[in-house]
């Protein structure tokens, strides 16, 4: 028993962060027909509400996912390890690239953006 929701809870949360680099990806496409001044009022809510809740949510799957490996068996354990590895390049991903990009748009004013 302890097998299977270790299994659901991992597949669950992974499943869940999945849909929401979807979701983001998605919104972001459709934010930039945003006037400048309404696209860095919405970064600035969603940055917000992200600093808040990755941090623990990243933690989550990982540790989801470690525990899924080591109760699995062989492909399973192969297919878990394969996402665990796909989470942490996203963590990578996230810290070495659209964490500099939040926090040089948290610098800006609705009012005064760069050209750039």
């Amino acid at each position: 028993m302890t097998q299977e929701i270790i299994c659901f809870v991992a597949v669950t949360v992974v499943g869940l962060m999945a849909g929401i680099m979807l979701g983001v990806a998605l919104t972001q496409q459709t934010a930039q027909r945003l006037s400048a001044e309404c696209w860095t009022a919405r970064q600035s809510c969603s940055d917000r509400l992200f600093r808040k809740i990755m941090p623990s949510t990243f933690i989550l799957i990982l540790l989801a996912s470690l525990s899924a490996i080591v109760v699995l068996y062989h492909a399973a354990k192969l297919w878990m390890g394969m996402s665990l590895v796909a989470s942490l390049l996203v963590i990578v991903i996230t810290m070495a690239v659209e964490v500099p990009l939040n926090n040089k748009f948290a610098r800006w004013e609705p009012e005064k953006i760069p050209d750039d």
